[in-house]
């Protein structure tokens, strides 16, 4: 009996499982020009956008317009891809759709594959050190937290971006999805914009926590 209760209970987890993988898969696909892929139903075609509907957690459902000049293709619940891309140098379409889709799929990869967690930490160890010894008082008595902060931490953040971009921009095997992607010009330009993005965001933002936690350690133990 308890045999039977525990295959039925398999059987139903099971379809269940298939249930949400089905539901997931049968969506329609929008990839855009930013490399994010948007799942959800198209609810509306209009002339020059969208009305999509997406599946938010908890079975919420929101529709939300896409302007088609920002969709690269569409895929539909089939399987069946429409590209909605040309070629237009008056509104800043520069790339064949080629090379279009080579530089989205280097921004995917990016996104998705490229972990930046160490800047952010890296940017805390910046600006904690900074606004550390920004406080060191080097005439007798001297030490760390005897000399009021100046300006000088609070300019740490701004110089990220500068400094970022020093930083080697190889790109790791790894993270990408298909190594023959290394060889187009297009995808490379398009994970390194993403990555150099990634990099003065979380380097930025690790900075700030960086400097603000040494500024509250000082007036803390002050």
């Amino acid at each position: 009996m308890k045999n039977n209760r525990k295959k039925l209970k398999m059987k139903i987890i099971l379809v269940f499982t298939l249930f949400i993988a089905f539901g997931l898969n049968a969506q329609d696909k929008l990839l855009l020009l930013n490399g994010r892929v948007d799942r959800g139903k198209i609810v509306e075609d209009k002339e020059s956008s969208f009305d999509f509907k997406i599946y938010k957690n908890g079975g919420k459902e929101k529709v939300i317009p896409y302007d088609k000049y920002r969709i690269f293709s569409v895929t539909n619940i089939e399987g069946k891809e429409s590209i909605l891309y040309k070629r237009d140098t008056t509104i800043g379409h520069f790339r064949t759709e080629n090379q279009m889709r080579m530089y989205i799929y280097g921004q995917r990869d990016a996104h998705n594959n490229y972990g930046s967690n160490h800047h952010f930490l890296g940017g805390f160890v910046l600006g904690f050190t900074a606004a550390i010894f920004d406080t060191y008082e080097f005439e007798k008595p001297g030490g760390f937290f005897k000399r009021t902060p100046s300006i000088f931490p609070v300019l740490v953040p701004l110089a990220i971006p500068l400094g970022v971009s020093f930083l080697p921009s190889k790109i790791m095997k790894d993270d990408v999805s298909d190594i023959g992607y290394l060889n187009s010009e297009e995808y490379v330009e398009g994970f390194n914009k993403v990555k150099k993005f990634k990099r003065i965001k979380n380097s930025f933002l690790g900075s700030i926590a960086g400097v603000a936690t040494g500024l509250i350690s000082y007036y803390a133990l002050r």
